[in-house]
């Protein structure tokens, strides 16, 4: 169990503008360190406010005190270096300019095997940052107070609460498919409520479910390219995504409605521009965290239906399980959010239990892909499907 205080540091910067002299105020939170597994980790964010009418491009770089050895979701930071005690970044990843009245939020987890996480200087266009007022705030997001792994405990399932924990979940496909780079069906209007990414996350937590299955092609995380789905398209407000969320019958206090704790940097008139567009696996991982960070577990799955991985090399197979397993346990709050499910309809490939015609056996394949899990995240619960006999591909 872990328990994090945030401190709340009021920065006023002076910083030189390419075009004029402004000033703008950073508000700097991070949580008190906790430790999972040796690793010590800080969830440290940055919210930046213009103080003037200006608009302005906004590099910026942190001192970290210790060496970086591991980072967590990077939610809005083009980060481009992550070592030497440095993390360096430019906020036109998400947002192009920098606007009067329009704060940006930066965060994101770091962690290190060595000493202390804490921020030892900000620069903002190369200039240093000085500490105003001190005042403290409650933890939010990312740094939820108890949050344990999700575990089990007899035949009892329990949230990362504690507490015994029923999943009301959905399948969303789409990085499992061929040349699958996102979930799918984010495609055919100009409307948000069906072609933004975070606004249909909303709306499955506004129905009432608390769990997502994302199928997978290792194929895909690893050696596939990127689709684009950035796009033109009508932003919904969180007030038209509830109302069109709820039931027109039903007199619903819409006011107590939940809602992300952690939704995504919008831009105005574009649809999913918080999308990493580096890699199909980069983007994956951005799609576990992002629900985890948002309190929605995650069931990762390699679809064998779809992907031959496992029946073509065994031994690369297990071991791209233990890189996805320790990726995701990278991020305390993913990795307590994420269960894992090695191998999806496995009868659809001809695995029985045993190994046979030339396939693996299905025994044998867990217990290597375990091995390489659990070497990097003792703590995974992983969820085991049995093996048909008819290659129906029907048993799970």
């Amino acid at each position: 169990m872990m328990y994090h205080l945030a401190a709340s540091l009021l920065l006023l910067i002076s910083c030189v503008s390419a075009q004029e002299p402004f000033t703008c105020k950073v508000n700097v939170t991070q949580g008190q360190p906790w430790t999972v597994n040796t690793t010590q980790y800080n969830y440290i964010e940055l919210g930046v406010q213009p103080a003037g009418q200006f608009s302005a491009r906004l590099p910026w770089s942190i001192g970290i005190g210790a060496d970086i050895q591991a980072i967590g979701p990077t939610d809005g930071w083009d980060i481009s270096d992550a070592s030497s005690e440095v993390i360096q970044g430019n906020v036109t990843e998400y947002w192009n300019v920098l606007a009067s009245g329009q704060p940006v939020n930066l965060g994101t987890i770091v962690g290190s095997y060595q000493a202390s996480t804490d921020i030892q200087e900000i620069l903002v266009q190369g200039q240093a940052c000085s500490a105003g007022s001190i005042q403290t705030v409650s933890p939010v997001g990312k740094t939820e107070a108890a949050l344990q792994p999700v575990s089990v405990s007899g035949t009892q399932l329990l949230g990362v609460d504690g507490k015994p924990l029923i999943l009301k979940g959905l399948n969303y496909f789409g990085f499992e498919t061929a040349g699958g780079s996102m979930v799918n069906g984010l495609w055919g209007s100009s409307d948000s409520m069906v072609l933004d990414f975070a606004t249909i996350v909303q709306r499955q937590a506004l129905l009432g479910f608390n769990a997502v299955r994302l199928p997978f092609s290792f194929k895909n995380l690893f050696g596939g390219s990127l689709q684009s789905f950035t796009q033109s398209c009508n932003v919904d407000t969180q007030d038209s995504i509830v109302k069109a969320t709820t039931d027109p019958s039903v007199n619903a206090d819409i006011s107590k409605a939940p809602l992300l704790p952690n939704p995504a940097p919008q831009t105005p008139g574009v649809c999913n521009s918080y999308l990493p567009n580096t890699s199909v696996l980069d983007r994956f991982l951005w799609v576990v965290r992002f629900y985890a960070s948002n309190g929605i577990y995650v069931i990762v799955d390699n679809h064998s239906n779809l992907d031959s991985t496992v029946v073509e090399n065994p031994t690369l197979w297990a071991q791209q399980w233990g890189m996805l397993a320790k990726m995701i346990a990278a991020d305390p709050v993913a990795s307590a959010y994420t269960l894992i499910d090695p191998l999806n309809e496995a009868d659809s490939q001809g695995i029985r239990w045993e190994a046979s015609g030339g396939r693996p056996g299905l025994g044998d394949l867990y217990i290597s892909a375990m091995d390489t899990i659990y070497s990097v995240n003792p703590q995974a619960v992983v969820l085991l499907e049995g093996a048909g006999q008819t290659g129906e591909a029907i048993c799970w």
